[in-house]
């Protein structure tokens, strides 16, 4: 899961750095795309976490990917994420066109990070 995040997640976020639009929409489509690859695995890999990991008194493979994630790209793009957020609820403020369905969809992975503190 690690290298699928710093292979094919972080380069593609990492291109679109430059311009707060284009961060903010590239860091929700790979947001969505990771959890859409996420909830595909955790169908596949249930049985593992249903017997062999609790039996371990592991976390769930779901928890560890959510934790790698934050970990990999949501900690190292944190401040960008926010400022990227702010720049584009001051254009809307400003009166400039602005996606406020992103937005609103860069707010909730801001706030989904946050899931209790796993790690």
């Amino acid at each position: 899961m690690q290298s699928y995040i710093l292979t094919n997640v972080a380069p593609k976020i990492e291109e679109k750095a430059s311009d707060s639009k284009e961060f903010l929409s590239e860091y929700v489509a790979q947001w969505k795309n990771f959890s859409l690859f996420l909830f595909s695995m955790k169908k596949l890999m249930v049985y593992l976490d249903r017997y062999h990991l609790k039996t371990a008194n592991q976390q769930s493979l779901t928890e560890t990917s959510l934790i790698i994630f934050r970990k990999e790209i949501y900690t190292k793009k944190l401040v960008q994420l926010r400022r990227a957020i702010l720049s584009e609820i001051q254009k809307d403020r400003d009166n400039e066109l602005v996606d406020k369905d992103l937005i609103k969809e860069a707010i909730q992975q801001f706030l989904y990070m946050g899931f209790d503190k796993l790690a």
